[in-house]
């Protein structure tokens, strides 16, 4: 069963009678942990500044010193302007992102939440690192780094977190499954 089904389109967003035909969720954020919030969450998880990044100001990135400090977690590594994509198969970064979300989710604004969102940027800047392209044809897939990221962060919250799902996208380069993980 589904905890949470939205297609983020006009007509569910504007009609509760067709979300219910549809059985979507009418307020897509109502479920989900916020702070990170609602989809495209992986830059929202770490200490945030917007320039020198091109962001807008819906997307919230990680500092200039954060950058400099951590760069093999980001593609591209050498661009402190760019908004790209995590390196998901960094085990330091998804060490760094249990923290996060374990932070998140101690937060007395998330006491209500029944699932938190790591998922990729709304690009398909993706990591190009050589055990990332690996993994990626390891599962004939480009989410393949990103579920196994994701997994681990769902297997190391899932004491303390039971009632947490953790949700992440199949989206633009991450929409083919993965054929292992």
């Amino acid at each position: 069963a589904f905890n949470f089904r939205a297609v983020d389109g006009w007509a569910s967003d504007h009609d509760p009678t067709h979300a219910m035909r549809s059985h979507l969720d009418v307020n897509p954020e109502a479920p989900f942990a916020s702070p990170p919030g609602f989809v495209h969450t992986s830059y929202r998880l770490f200490p945030s500044e917007t320039p020198p990044f091109n962001c807008s100001s819906y997307i919230r990135c990680p500092s200039e010193s954060f950058f400099r400090e951590h760069r093999e977690w980001f593609w591209p590594h050498n661009d402190s302007s760019a908004y790209g994509q995590l390196c998901w198969h960094n085990q330091s970064l998804i060490k760094y992102l249990i923290g996060t979300v374990e932070g998140f989710l101690r937060d007395s604004r998330n006491v209500n939440a029944t699932l938190i969102d790591v998922s990729q940027n709304d690009n398909g800047d993706y990591c190009k690192d050589p055990e990332e392209l690996a993994i990626v044809e390891e599962e004939q897939s480009g989410v393949g780094p990103i579920l196994r990221a994701v997994n681990a962060i769902a297997d190391a919250i899932r004491e303390e977190f039971p009632r947490i799902s953790v949700s992440t996208l199949a989206y633009d380069y991450g929409e083919q499954p993965p054929i292992k993980t």
